[in-house]
């Protein structure tokens, strides 16, 4: 049994574990671990719910509230955004209008239910996906719907369509893969007619490197509690295509102003900025062939990623292939690109074994960090021209190139690296095939009847959405309507990339009449410079008497730089912003010759201005002032004096800062301050929240702070000092998970409650990240903000440390009140982190 299902377990039967330790729990394995592919039954053969199937329907007021059941509360039906198609999924072919009619209904999964899981504690998965017997698709009427838990946090409900995927021969048994951050509670339910429930209805759950299956039993998971959320929301009405790119006519030029309020960056100092060159990662050269066949940026490789050759069982059939499909999977877009591997592993095994389709249906599939993996075996090997036969669109397997976004984009837009990965790949695969007009249309014949009869003629476009051939919202109305801005990509690439030819080792471009470019030339995108000779620039560059930054593939960079350990600001023409220059909602000084960024104390034009280590302005330097005693600020630096001496000394610390050192070393350092600390860890009521140790509390302390760019050591001094080492003897108790007293006020008042251990720590970094950044706002935070002060806060007000301390902060805010509030953190961080 995991350690999840087994303390879920302990909570539901406490008297199995009297005496036992916490130490006892394992730890969850990590998502590298091969584990097995948890199957939970939901109904029998005779279509009859299960124990499983019945758990939610038998107490229905246990997990939601009155309003969740009530249709005409706005957490009912009435209110809620309508159900949809939750990635694009399909319907029964040969009903199309069944799609509009499903997409204009009001349905709440739980009071709609005629069968419903409890919320169930699993082990994690990536991936999940229901299947069921008889191939005859689902009666009418019958919608499945799945909610999950990612980091404490429950989903909205997403609507479960069947699959439009696979072999044009397979039957319709089962939904199209359900992808997640790596979740780890899960709640099904079936809204339609009792009676005509599927026979064998099976929910199947994915890790991310899957061995085996585990069938599961009530009995053998723990329940959890789950607030009401709504139904994932889609407009059943296509958004409009945006208008069609226009290339620039000219270069960048010197006398071109660099931009002045620019969006806000990635702060100089936390996770490093792409430069603004976009490319996506492990891309060393946009010009360099990646991989075999020329490709265009770099892919991931079935061995890359790690595919179980044994689960492969389709053997590859190529043909002639002259159009592109673009899909989107379903599932909660929550995932890290660390995660992207293990989402692809657990695709194919839903693919290759849960539908018994032999192997992975996508060609390629496309993360929203821009990272490209192959799917479908033999598709980075194929001649130009020819590609194996998928199973993404039934009718169009043959004779096209799937590629899916890896994500649901049915109301948010596919990121920007994104859509240029999947035109450029589009492209490529275009070019070679001969094709010279990628945003053109051709005649395509439909190899088995489903949007069209089979043997049928029609003419596509060479880049189309599957809804083009199937009955299905895929590729999500928002991914939809980019498909002119991807095929405009993908014209780019068949028509421009022969020009560049590498001579001795350098890059040089040839225009239409057959001579060598000079000056700035515009491809794919991305502006290039050539020098006199031809040659193309990398690294700094002079240009018309403006700086500008070429990355090694040599593409131009804008926004944020880091170089030579100094960060530089480069507007939207490139060119290297100097003096003061307000972004993002910020001021920032750059030095007016060398154009590096400013931090801490600097004397401009005789006055002493202040800057956080992000490079923000904090306003203007007080003038040191004779102190007998006490701390006192001078310049960037608090002083202790005594009887007029300064017998200690401590840096403004910012707030927004990397771990002093590994995960694993920082993690122990701070295990270790708490077993010296004498206390006894709340195991029990902790445990509830999601922490059965102190190992696990401070795994998830550095996981919570570090997403957000914020000093892991600091939160860590600030739990132990607002909760007495998670001893909690004021106002606020253990079991409300608030560890740095947000919204308790004194004299009782407790402050806010959350729902484990991970959101409460998570809200916490939140409302730090507040403190110190002043253009952060709700939607640049790594995660859906749960802090429910987040915009009470004055943001930017506190970028350091001791100006937490409201006595010290020379703006007047900050988190506490009490005397040297922030010295004391940085004094706490020094004692046990050195």
């Amino acid at each position: 049994m995991s350690a999840r299902r087994f303390l879920g377990v302990a909570v539901a039967i406490p008297l199995l574990l009297v005496g036992a330790p916490p130490a006892a729990i394992a730890e969850p394995p990590s998502s590298q671990d091969p584990a097995p592919v948890q199957i939970l039954p939901l109904t029998t053969s005779s279509g009859a719910s299960t124990e499983l199937g019945q758990g939610g329907l038998d107490s229905p007021g246990d997990d939601a509230s009155p309003e969740a059941q009530d249709p005409s509360s706005p957490q009912g039906r009435g209110d809620q955004a309508p159900a949809g198609t939750s990635g694009g999924m399909a319907v029964r072919p040969g009903l199309p209008s069944l799609l509009a009619a499903e997409l204009g209904s009001g349905v709440d999964p739980e009071a709609d239910a005629v069968l419903l899981t409890d919320p169930l504690e699993v082990d994690d998965f990536y991936v999940a996906g229901f299947t069921w017997s008889g191939g005859e698709g689902l009666a009418e009427g019958v919608q499945i719907y799945l909610r999950v838990r990612e980091g404490g946090a429950w989903s909205p409900w997403f609507l479960n369509e069947m699959v439009d995927g696979g072999p044009d021969e397979s039957t319709f048994n089962g939904t199209s893969e359900f992808i997640t951050g790596g979740a780890e509670a899960v709640q099904a339910s079936v809204v339609g007619s009792a009676e005509a429930l599927p026979a064998d209805l099976k929910l199947a759950l994915v890790p991310g490197q899957p061995q085996g299956e585990e069938v599961l039993e009530a009995s053998q998971l723990a329940t959890s509690q789950a607030e009401p959320t709504a139904v994932a929301s889609q407009s059943a009405q296509p958004v409009g295509p945006p208008a069609t790119p226009v290339e620039p006519t000219t270069a960048p030029g010197a006398a071109e102003a660099p931009e002045q309020s620019a969006a806000s960056p990635a702060v100089p100092g936390s996770a490093s900025p792409t430069g603004g060159m976009g490319l996506a990662p492990g891309v060393g050269t946009a010009l360099a062939a990646a991989t075999a066949n020329g490709l265009p940026v770099s892919v991931t490789t079935r061995e890359q990623w790690g595919a179980n050759p044994a689960y492969m069982s389709w053997s590859p059939t190529y043909a002639t292939a002259t159009h592109v499909v673009v899909h989107h999977t379903a599932g909660t877009n929550n995932y890290s690109a660390a995660q992207s591997p293990s989402i692809v592993r657990g695709i194919y095994h839903y693919h290759a074994v849960t539908l018994d389709w032999g192997d992975i249906g996508y060609n390629f599939l496309i993360d929203k960090y821009g990272q490209v993996f192959e799917g479908r075996y033999g598709s980075t090997r194929a001649a130009a021209g020819k590609m194996p036969a998928g199973a993404h669109a039934r009718g169009a397997n043959t004779g096209t190139m799937g590629l899916s976004m890896m994500g649901d984009y049915s109301s948010v837009a596919p990121s920007a690296s994104q859509i240029k990965a999947v035109g450029t790949m589009a492209g490529w695969f275009l070019g070679r095939a001969g094709v010279s007009d990628a945003r053109g249309s051709a005649p395509f014949t439909i190899k088995t009847t489903e949007k069209y009869a089979a043997g049928a003629t029609v003419t596509l476009p060479r880049i189309l959405g599957h809804r083009d051939v199937g009955y299905t919202a895929c590729p999500g109305n928002v991914g939809y309507s980019r498909l002119g801005e991807i095929r405009s990509i993908a014209q780019s690439q068949t028509h421009d990339g022969s020009r560049w030819v590498k001579n001795g080792g350098v890059w040089n471009h040839y225009g239409a009449n057959g001579t060598k470019s000079t000056g700035w030339v515009s491809y794919k995108g991305e502006w290039y410079y050539l020098g006199s000779d031809g040659a193309m620039a990398t690294g700094w560059a002079k240009v018309g008497g403006s700086w500008y930054f070429l990355g090694s593939s040599g593409a131009m960079a804008t926004g944020w730089l880091k170089s030579g350990g100094s960060w530089y600001y480069l507007g939207s023409s490139g060119a290297m912003a100097t003096g003061w220059q307000k972004i993002g909602g910020s001021w920032y000084y750059l030095n007016p010759s060398s154009g590096a960024m400013a931090t801490g104390v600097v004397q401009i034009d005789g006055a002493s201005h202040g800057f956080a280590s992000s490079g923000a302005w904090t306003g203007e330097a007080s003038a040191a002032k004779e102190v007998k005693d006490g701390w006192s600020l001078q310049g960037s630096t608090y002083t202790l004096y005594r009887g007029g001496r300064a017998v200690e000394s401590q840096p403004l610390r910012s707030i927004m800062a990397s771990p002093s050192a590994g995960k694993a070393q920082v993690i122990s350092a701070m295990t270790s301050a708490y077993s010296s600390s004498g206390r006894s860890y709340p195991a029990r009521a902790l445990g509830s929240g999601g922490a059965p140790s102190a190992k696990d509390f401070f795994t998830i302390l550095y996981e919570e702070a570090v997403a957000e760019g914020v000093s892991p050591e600091l939160l860590f001094a600030q739990v132990v000092k607002e909760t007495g080492w998670l001893q909690f003897g004021g106002d606020v108790k253990v079991g409300q998970f608030n560890f740095g007293g947000l919204g308790a006020t004194g004299g009782g008042v407790a402050g806010n409650r959350f729902p484990s251990v991970r959101v409460g720590l998570r809200a916490q970094a939140q409302h730090l990240r507040a403190y110190a950044e002043a253009g952060v706002s709700a939607g640049s935070l790594a995660n859906p903000v749960v802090d429910p002060r987040f915009q009470y806060v004055r943001k930017g007000s506190a970028p350091y440390i001791q100006y937490l301390g409201i006595q010290e902060n020379p703006h007047g805010g900050g988190w506490a009140a009490s005397r040297h509030y922030g010295i004391e953190l940085v004094k706490l961080m020094d004692q046990y982190f050195g």
